[in-house]
């Protein structure tokens, strides 16, 4: 959404402005409209105290009106409306000790990180408010700091995070004083909460290159407090098929996985971080026998400690695990089904996705054409789909209920199991899917004690 394209945004400037206050687009809201970029979420400032807004949108959160924040949504939008302040010293690298209302809006500037996000326009059609020249390192696309970064990135550890990411995701140079600022204050980012430097990384994975906020990390220390796993990739030569070490390959990996999908990106970035530990010397070459497990097993307690969410580790994991499998022709349809059923129906698309960026980040090349056994597997697969082959228990004819009706035992583990068997004689031959067929294999089951 544009600023033009908001219907709310002119009742919460009208509402604030009938309340005697002023309102004022600013920070990312109005960095990334000047950027011709959607806005997602609506940065505001106001001359009025937090209680006031609250009570002029009922039903908007508070999420910081100690700090002078409010949360409020109106006609589908969401509205982040801060009060103009200033602030005290950070003793803890995070929040600031005092908090003063009632500042002008070129002071309420002065505390911000980035002179990009140091931006205002007084609502609803002021002059754009530009104290530190952000706009001038809009047009030139560089990110600094407002005053003096060692000051600024001491006041808040995150800052630094968010420098890499805003690189990746506006595709700007980081000045290099900024670059320096960070090595030096690296103790403050690593005080950095877990789950706040997970949220960068994410946000990071929707750049055009994600490769870039991983690239400068390494570059200032930070990496191998974030993601260590990673960072140890860093030099590591692979094989004779390999172009890149482990850490490019990794970089390059997840920049060409699909940008609408996360889940293959944090799989690409982290898929071979166990090659390091695997690594073993094979005649003239490099071979890394489990490192496929081994990364999945590693990209799970990276991804446990950055705090990201289940089921986007959980599937980027699978993904890990599985993405050396070796397919051929000869591989029977009841091969393919079941390796359909290990990875699971819903993941093999995103399988694919990995396995092709994984491929396609071994060279620096400009063509690239889908290789014969991933098109082959993809065909098989399709075929497959076609016939309604049924690959897990939800697809078989019968339910845990029918088996319940063939025997005087109660509910328990024995129903899954023997479901399970079934699935597994389905695999081999599809044909068995019919209900009465199913039910006298259970039966035998049932009878032989199985």
């Amino acid at each position: 959404m544009t600023i033009r394209e908001s219907s709310a945004l002119g009742e919460v400037t009208a509402r604030i402005r009938g309340a005697g206050g002023r309102v004022w687009l600013v920070g990312g809201a109005l960095r990334d409209d000047l950027l011709g970029r959607p806005v997602g979420e609506f940065d505001l400032a106001t001359n009025l105290h937090p209680d006031r807004v609250m009570a002029l949108f009922p039903g908007s959160l508070d999420v910081g009106a100690r700090f002078g924040t409010v949360m409020v949504r109106l006609g589908g939008e969401t509205f982040e409306v801060t009060t103009l302040r200033g602030e005290g010293a950070y003793s803890d690298g995070r929040r600031p000790d005092e908090v003063r209302f009632g500042l002008d809006i070129e002071e309420d500037l002065a505390r911000r990180d980035f002179t990009v996000n140091a931006l205002a326009r007084e609502l609803p059609d002021g002059e754009l408010i530009d104290p530190f020249c952000g706009r001038a390192d809009l047009t030139q696309g560089m990110l600094r700091t407002v005053g003096n970064p060692d000051q600024r990135l001491a006041e808040d550890g995150l800052r630094a995070y968010r420098a890499c990411r805003f690189a990746a995701t506006l595709g700007f140079e980081v000045e290099p004083k900024l670059l320096r600022a960070i090595r030096r204050n690296a103790a403050v980012a690593r005080g950095v909460a877990w789950e706040r430097i997970g949220a960068e990384l994410v946000k990071a994975m929707t750049a055009p290159r994600p490769g870039v906020t991983f690239e400068l990390l390494r570059g200032t220390g930070l990496l191998e407090h974030c993601l260590p796993e990673l960072d140890a990739c860093y030099g590591v030569t692979q094989n004779r098929y390999h172009e890149f070490d482990v850490f490019d390959h990794s970089l390059r990996a997840c920049d060409l996985a699909p940008a609408e999908k996360p889940v293959v990106r944090w799989a690409a970035l982290l898929h071979d971080v166990a090659k390091p530990e695997t690594k073993q010397a094979k005649g003239r070459d490099f071979v890394f026998y489990g490192h496929d497990e081994r990364s999945a097993e590693s990209a799970d307690r990276a991804m446990r400690r950055l705090t990201l969410p289940r089921e986007l580790r959980e599937r980027a994991c699978l993904l890990i695990k599985n993405h050396m499998f070796l397919y051929s022709p000869e591989w029977t349809d009841a091969a393919v089904r079941r390796f359909v059923r290990r990875v699971g129906p819903e993941n093999v698309a995103d399988l694919f996705d990995l396995v092709i960026a994984d491929r396609l980040a071994h060279r620096r090349t400009e063509t690239f054409q889908l290789p014969a056994d991933i098109s082959g597997l993809m065909e098989r697969i399709e075929g497959l789909g076609a016939a309604g082959a049924a690959l897990t228990v939800a697809d078989l004819a019968v339910t845990g209920g029918d088996l319940l009706t063939l025997s005087d035992r109660g509910p328990g583990r024995w129903v899954g199991d023997i479901l399970e068997r079934l699935v597994e004689e389905v695999l081999e031959r599809p044909e068995l899917n019919e209900r009465e067929a199913l039910l006298a294999r259970a039966r035998e089951f049932l009878a032989d004690g199985r």
